[in-house]
């Protein structure tokens, strides 16, 4: 299937997205690696993800204020409520909080979450098209999580399971080489959302069928695919929600 961030223009705004170097500066940078985006299949993809991060990045809402990609069950900062969706699109603010009718003013410029959404499948025209619906805020789930660069174990997960892989000859296809060049990619600052790309976010329950195929430890397997799918999420909700994908540089800092 063809990909939104594959390729840059200028003059649509697009350019920081197709770029093969990194977001995150204005200024490209030198030595990037050679590498491609491998094909991804309709079939394999989470398209509802898939369509988050766009809708995130390239169609934003005016009525968002600091809205983050977060993956619950990786951030570690929500309530339970919130851990039954496998990711969603929060929004915080740090204007002053009216509490209902009662009108009281919280206004100690701490953020606060204003609304979360998650993505849905809309099929009234039969069509099917992915939309969006406001949760209830629930109390507790005010604070504004601490965003990491978590580039260095990014590295180290995929690292782990490409040597898990060939300790235990186990055959993993066409990830080798995509796990691989994503070593590079992360060692030589390459696009953000190319990364994200050959490193699975979309696609990444494909690999665990073959990962799992000749081990007779499967938990062992399970763990080294857990821990790379937590440090893509991870990464997924730092590139995504602190870089400013149509104007190049960070919209906002990280630890």
């Amino acid at each position: 299937m063809s990909v939104w961030y594959e390729k840059s223009d200028p003059s649509d705004g697009t350019f920081f997205v197709g770029r093969h170097s990194s977001g995150r500066t204005v200024n490209t940078c030198e030595g990037v690696c050679d590498y491609e985006l491998f094909p991804l299949q309709r079939e394999d993809v989470d398209m509802l993800l898939y369509h988050m991060v766009w809708t995130f990045i390239m169609n934003p809402r005016d009525s968002w204020s600091t809205p983050l990609l977060l993956f619950p069950d990786d951030t570690h900062i929500v309530t339970d409520c919130l851990l039954r969706y496998p990711y969603l699109i929060a929004d915080y603010s740090d204007e002053p909080y009216f509490y209902g009718e009662g009108g009281v003013v919280d206004d100690d410029d701490e953020f606060y979450m204003k609304a979360c959404y998650v993505a849905e499948w809309d099929l009234s025209d039969g069509m099917g098209k992915a939309s969006y619906r406001k949760l209830r805020k629930e109390v507790g789930e005010n604070m504004l999580p601490n965003i990491t660069d978590n580039t260095g174990q990014l590295r180290s997960a995929i690292v782990t399971l490409l040597r898990f892989a060939e300790q235990k000859g186990t055959d993993i296809g066409p990830w080798k080489e995509r796990l691989s060049l994503t070593v590079r990619m992360l060692d030589t600052h390459a696009n953000e959302l190319h990364i994200l790309h050959n490193a699975g976010l979309y696609d990444i329950e494909t690999l665990w069928p073959m990962l799992k195929g000749s081990c007779r430890n499967n938990l062992d397997a399970y763990r080294i695919h857990a821990e790379l799918t937590t440090q893509l999420h991870r990464y997924a909700t730092m590139v995504v929600s602190t870089i400013n994908w149509l104007e190049g540089g960070m919209r906002m800092a990280v630890s």
